[in-house]
């Protein structure tokens, strides 16, 4: 997810767009475990980035 504090023009058109996704997202598979991450610095490749994805997946409750 984008963070909130992201501005400018173009991020705020992406964070609606974003937004319109996860409601069609929460309607489809409202019956299944959704986490939230926020918008990570880089891809998930390498162990690193797969433990910081974990972190955030932890703190989400999973």
């Amino acid at each position: 997810m984008l963070p909130e504090e992201a501005d400018g023009a173009f991020l705020a058109s992406r964070r609606a767009q974003e937004q319109s996704y996860l409601s069609r997202i929460d309607e489809t598979f409202a019956h299944l475990p959704r986490p939230r991450v926020p918008w990570l610095p880089t891809d998930i490749q390498g162990v690193d980035a797969l433990e910081r994805l974990a972190s955030c997946l932890e703190q989400a409750g999973l």
